[in-house]
């Protein structure tokens, strides 16, 4: 089985000659190998799976030739038939790679290192396009991992818990001033959105609710907030404060509390955790 760190065996299928390539065991950069010459399937199939094990890797990546509009070719049939009974000789998980153009790639690196000969780069070009296939495959691994960690990433509720200590001033219809509390910023398919809190007592706002304001930049050193009467919105904004806030209060009250008595998970009286949700709060 292929292993998350592990040398793979980079394969160019050939009806004459099977390229071969392999990578370290970071996976960071593939060499080639030298071509072996086939006359059959079953040939192939053994000189690959000898070649896997006395390179000790854990898995192969074998080139698919498709056509170049991506639909598959009477090759594309030859290599898939390969690589499922190399999987079944070699114990190793085979991967295909879309190997488009990889032997032109190949002829042009032996060009740019110097191979002038056109028979000399024959000879050669089968190695260097299983190179060329498997630095391809594990390049996309690579960027495929990062994607999907930015993806995690955004995924992410963005909100931002302000110090209550803060105070903006916005004005009422009436043209008055009026002081508020920033409680939170959250971002909400793209926008992001402020909840707001009186200082002073509010005709019609209870002592614990707060107001929802659109904010976006108006220059440098201005934000503009506007109040928002979208039900839905209010209600999908709160929702993600609040679920927010309830993956911040989970916590191991290992970790955040601070004291040493035997007693503190008994009645919380002297644990200094703050996270609402431990159960060691006063």
């Amino acid at each position: 089985m292929e292993t998350s760190v592990a040398k793979l065996l980079g394969v160019d299928f050939g009806l004459k000659r099977v390229g071969l390539s392999v990578c370290d065991g970071m996976r960071i950069l593939a060499t080639p190998l030298p071509a072996v010459k086939t006359s059959s399937m079953r040939v192939s199939i053994d000189a690959v799976a000898k070649a896997a094990a006395d390179n000790g890797v854990g898995g192969i990546v074998v080139g698919l030739p498709l056509n170049l509009d991506g639909s598959e070719s009477v090759q594309s049939g030859r290599v898939r038939a390969f690589a499922r009974n190399l999987e079944k000789v070699s114990g190793l998980k085979v991967d295909l790679f879309d190997e488009r153009l990889t032997t032109v790639a190949a002829d042009e690196l032996l060009v740019e290192a110097g191979v002038k000969n056109a028979e000399s780069r024959a000879r050669l070009v089968d190695s260097m396009s299983a190179t060329v296939i498997l630095q391809g495959y594990i390049d996309s691994k690579k960027n495929q991992t990062e994607n999907n960690i930015m993806a995690e990433n955004e995924k992410e509720r963005d909100v931002e818990v302000f110090d209550e200590d803060e105070v903006i001033t916005l004005t009422d219809d009436e043209g008055k001033p009026v002081d508020f509390y920033e409680v939170a910023c959250i971002e909400y398919k793209g926008e992001f959105y402020a909840l707001m809190q009186p200082v002073e007592p509010m005709e019609g706002l209870g002592e614990d609710e707060a107001l929802i304001f659109k904010v976006r930049e108006e220059d440098e050193d201005n934000d503009v907030f506007e109040p928002v009467f979208d039900e839905e919105i209010l209600e999908a904004v709160f929702n993600e404060y609040l679920n927010a806030m309830a993956e911040a209060e989970e916590c191991d009250c290992d970790e955040c509390c601070d004291c040493d008595e035997d007693d503190c998970g008994k009645d919380g009286e002297h644990c200094d955790c703050q996270h609402h949700g431990c159960g060691h709060h006063d």
